[in-house]
């Protein structure tokens, strides 16, 4: 394929890749199943593992993701793979044909959205998973999904990690509700669980909400397990116990993983510190992982005029902040 090519698939937008890849997909099952076969009876073998980056919205998620996939050597979700999430094995080999594991330099994002910033960009690829999870469930407990849809999902990302020879670097915030599944398909996957000031996490939200027009009984992005009660409190109240109950139902699963394979990373040293911080969770995923590109610095400062507009709504949350117990999350 052409650079020209590479440039029609950027122009047909994001709906129209989707579209693509759904008309080829009968046509590429032929040439992924045996490949699938071919490298997922090796899953067993292997010493390379996912890498889970989870967490409640708004918390710098998508930036982690961002500095991660950019500047370490691994491999992750594209948004061109995401047009071909129903073959994702084969998505990976497009990707690598058109960038050949060059850095993506997307340091910009919408609510988590990368496309504008291209092809190369990172993906959450919330559809990949919807392919086995009834009714784009959040919350999926254990035992939800039949042994042969955990062994689908697992041979898929242990075939891309064999083929590729790297730790498979997946980041969809909705995955903060599946670690008993995730435990199902990977009982090695390392965990890393960046968290963020409540206040600021909080804000960071309602504003999110307003630009989204979310209404006020409806949660934004991720639902907790008991959304359906959180749903008829006020709007500040909902927000403050949604980031609370994503993150309580962090700590309860993470237990499920040896406790190596857990790592914490804290928003506000991710920016103070931020090429620190990426040798860290470097060393964590595997110290002998190869650098691609050089680590870019955060810069956090408020933009101009925020903190008169958010400042009246910051004793309302903070009274409901201070109810609840953000370390060992007892308190209801």
């Amino acid at each position: 394929m052409t650079l020209k090519e590479k440039f029609r698939f950027e122009n047909m937008g994001y709906e129209g890749l989707q579209r693509l890849g759904k008309l080829l997909k009968p046509l590429l099952d032929q040439y992924e199943k045996p490949q699938l076969n071919k490298y997922s009876s090796k899953t067993n073998s292997s010493d390379l593992h996912p890498v889970f980056i989870i967490g409640p919205p708004r918390t710098g998620s998508t930036i982690l993701y961002q500095i991660l996939s950019n500047s370490l050597d691994l491999l992750y979700i594209d948004n061109l793979m995401d047009g071909f999430h129903r073959n994702l094995f084969f998505g990976a080999k497009l990707s690598n044909f058109f960038f050949n594991n060059k850095p993506h330099k997307c340091y910009k994002s919408r609510h988590g959205d990368t496309f504008r910033c291209g092809l190369h960009a990172p993906s959450e690829c919330g559809r990949f998973w919807y392919q086995w999870i009834p009714d784009r469930k959040h919350y999926v407990g254990r035992e939800e999904l039949s042994p042969q849809k955990i062994e689908e999902i697992r041979n898929i990302i242990y075939a891309l990690i064999k083929k590729f020879g790297k730790p498979f670097l997946l980041k969809n915030l909705m995955n903060s509700l599946r670690l008993e599944m995730i435990k199902q398909i990977a009982p090695q996957a390392k965990i890393i669980f960046i968290k963020r000031n409540p206040l600021d996490t909080a804000l960071s939200i309602l504003r999110a909400r307003k630009e989204t027009q979310t209404p006020k009984n409806e949660l934004w992005s991720v639902n907790p397990k008991n959304y359906k009660e959180l749903v008829k409190l006020d709007e500040y109240e909902m927000v403050v116990k949604q980031i609370y109950y994503i993150e309580k139902q962090i700590y309860h699963d993470q237990k499920l993983f040896p406790k190596g394979n857990l790592l914490t990373v804290h928003y506000e040293n991710l920016c103070d510190n931020t090429v620190e911080e990426s040798y860290r969770i470097k060393d964590f995923i595997d110290p002998q992982l190869l650098k691609k590109d050089t680590v870019i610095s955060i810069n956090r400062k408020p933009k101009k005029g925020k903190d008169k507009i958010e400042s009246y709504l910051k004793d309302k949350l903070e009274y409901h902040i201070k109810k609840l117990d953000w370390e060992n999350y007892e308190r209801k």
